[in-house]
């Protein structure tokens, strides 16, 4: 479901911190499970199901899989 939110609708924009050189964004991997992606230092994720700016609920659900 599309929505105007710059962090979880597309493009997905990088909310980390720039002076520091740190990238951080909300990515859907090809399993469709959204994460938070954090790099460096070392490139890592963590699941989520909401999106922590909006609140949007970022599970697919039924009406969405078309």
């Amino acid at each position: 479901m599309p929505n105007g939110c710059v962090f979880c609708g597309n493009p997905h924009f990088n909310f980390g911190d720039g002076e520091e050189g740190v990238k951080m964004w909300i990515n859907e991997p090809n399993d469709g499970e959204h994460v938070i992606v954090v790099d460096p230092p070392y490139a890592w994720s963590i699941p989520i199901n909401f999106c922590p700016f909006c609140g949007r609920k970022l599970e697919k659900v039924k009406a969405d899989a078309n």
